[in-house]
């Protein structure tokens, strides 16, 4: 009877490790039109986090707005890496998208965000750039441009990564702005469907067919 009951309580136990992430991890705040806002900012930080209602990394940002900080919810990060999507600390963007709120903090589904790498002028910004392609002595750049370090070091990474386009970046377009749907949902979505996701819904079901196995050879004993 003992044997019994240990059995069923690591039964449970197993399903709810393996199942709990996948299937019980609560609902995401949904992507609501009435809910639409634009907001304008500079990024403070850029960084990873998972999203646990589809158990995979999402790239986020918080953006310094006049109306205090924002998380922007950006894309899957394997989407990110796939479409090379990148931001530095220190851009302006503007972005467009629902906004909620979640522990008493801003956030943001983007569903467009407009890129302004820098707010000094584009023709200024290019005699920067040129400046720092072609020397090493940032410092004396900042100093004879009346502005931070920080920015020409920016000015600087992007332009080693994208001479011609890197001071005015074409929009991004990450969400359908009336429905929130990901531009990687559908047809594209399933078939490249993140490797981790397909790992961990292997792994799901491997566990699953040995606790249906045990029960078989229990049943039969």
């Amino acid at each position: 009877m003992k044997k019994k009951i240990a059995f069923f309580i690591s039964l449970h136990f197993l399903i709810i490790i393996y199942c709990f992430p996948r299937f019980c991890t609560g609902k995401q705040t949904p992507y609501q039109e009435g809910t639409i806002t634009t907001i304008e900012g500079s990024i403070k930080e850029v960084f990873e986090k998972k999203n646990r209602a589809v158990a995979e990394l999402g790239l986020h940002l918080l953006l310094l707005t006049s109306s205090g900080e924002y998380i922007v919810h950006v894309s899957p990060l394997w989407y990110a890496e796939q479409q090379q999507i990148q931001f530095l600390p220190g851009e302006l963007l503007t972005v467009t998208g629902s906004s909620f709120k979640k522990d008493n903090r801003q956030n943001i589904y983007a569903a467009t965000i407009y890129r302004q790498f820098s707010s000094l002028p584009i023709k200024r910004q290019r005699q920067i750039a040129l400046e720092a392609y072609s020397s090493n002595d940032l410092k004396a750049i900042a100093s004879k441009h009346a502005i931070d370090l920080k920015e020409v070091e920016r000015i600087k990474t992007r332009t080693d990564r994208y001479l011609n386009s890197a001071l005015s970046p074409e929009p991004l377009q990450l969400r359908n702005p009336e429905t929130g749907e990901g531009l990687w949902g559908g047809r594209y979505y399933h078939e490249n469907m993140p490797f981790n996701r397909q790992k961990r819904q292997e792994e799901i079901q491997k566990r699953q067919e040995e606790i249906r196995k045990k029960i078989r050879e229990r049943k039969h004993r």
